[in-house]
């Protein structure tokens, strides 16, 4: 059996919001950073690209209006969640 890179660690099958892909692993973009996936972080879907959050039960769920509001002012966050999306955007067009 081959081992998961410890950039990705699996999660509860569930389905993107948005697109409706079926996500069991997130990952962390970066190999040199372990995927310790907690309630409360926020992840983009590798197929389309939205934003959700981690609810308690590491399930996909949409962000509450304060989480929204948080996250916005957190320019640092925002800048790294940027970067994901536009990788993510990028890949997908790349690949078809």
């Amino acid at each position: 059996m081959t081992q998961m890179p410890a950039d990705w660690a699996k999660v509860p099958e569930q389905r993107c919001l948005n697109c409706g892909v079926k996500l069991d692993t997130l990952g962390t973009g970066d190999r040199n950073v372990p995927a310790r996936p907690e309630p409360g972080d926020v992840t983009a879907c590798i197929k389309c690209g939205a934003v959700m959050i981690l609810g308690e039960d590491l399930k996909l769920r949409g962000f509450t209006d304060q989480e929204a509001e948080d996250l916005r002012k957190d320019v640092a966050a925002m800048d790294a969640l940027a970067g994901i999306v536009r990788r993510i955007y990028i890949l997908k067009h790349m690949t078809g």
